[in-house]
């Protein structure tokens, strides 16, 4: 999970840079429902809290503005039923990231239950290098 942030954090603590090309091309899709997402967004969220030691720096009124501007395009470009549809995928999305940037907070039964690598919480607690 997060191989591709882990990655490039890798790359920029050996003095690399991580550019924007906006000619490339990439290709890449999922089509998660409601409840995949957030499981996909809880081991995301923790995988991004351990690969940077908790210091995310995503500030939450930063995404709130993203989300917010994110509700307004699809208002305008697709109407009242695609941001009905948009609305819980995005609450699930961000309420799983958030709970897996603190999953070691919660007990083991709700991890489980939240995460889809259930076999995951039963192992030995991971160490977080800081």
């Amino acid at each position: 999970m997060s191989e591709d942030q882990a990655w490039a954090s890798e790359v920029m603590r050996a003095g690399f840079s991580i550019a924007y090309e906006p000619r490339a091309c990439v290709l890449h899709s999922h089509q998660y429902g409601v409840v995949e997402i957030f499981r996909r967004n809880f081991d995301s969220g923790y995988s991004i809290h351990q690969i940077f030691a908790g210091k995310t720096g995503i500030p939450l009124f930063h995404a709130l503005k993203k989300l917010a501007k994110e509700a307004v395009f699809i208002l305008h470009n697709g109407g009242g039923a695609d941001l009905l549809r948009f609305l819980p995928y995005e609450i699930a999305r961000h309420t799983g990231f958030l709970l897996g940037l603190r999953a070691e907070k919660l007990p083991v039964s709700v991890r489980k239950a939240c995460g889809n690598l259930r076999y995951f919480w039963e192992q030995s607690p991971p160490v977080i290098s800081k």
